[in-house]
């Protein structure tokens, strides 16, 4: 894997890090993976490491899809009433441990991440 990737992986994974300790909330294509892969003409990821795991664009079925965070209808219903999504910490932890699980197993950034396993 190109060290450029490793790092998106590693940001990523700083990014829901910081979305569990409530400092900053998702956005969308906020990703360091997504600002690297993600096509706007093809509604498509082509080459993440994301996809390549999942079979799909876009994070779904990963656990992602379940952090309360990927809604559009959720999240515009939410604004009607003045509040945000929050997010369900267990599952930003399963989305964190997903991304830290794509590393490749030798790399330093994977080692530095093992005590969250």
């Amino acid at each position: 894997m190109k060290q450029e990737i490793i790092e998106a992986l590693v940001g990523a994974i700083t990014k829901w890090d910081l979305i569990a300790q409530s400092i900053i909330c998702e956005q969308d294509r906020a990703c360091p993976l997504c600002k690297i892969f993600y096509n706007e003409d093809k509604l498509a990821c082509d080459g993440c490491p994301v996809q390549k795991e999942s079979g799909a664009d876009n994070c779904e079925f990963t656990p992602y899809q379940y952090t309360n965070l990927d809604s559009d209808e959720i999240l515009a219903e939410d604004l009607r009433i003045n509040t945000y999504n929050l997010p369900d910490l267990d599952k930003v932890e399963d989305e964190i441990e997903f991304l830290i699980s794509l590393l490749p197993k030798d790399s330093k950034e994977a080692k530095r991440y093992q005590w969250f396993n």
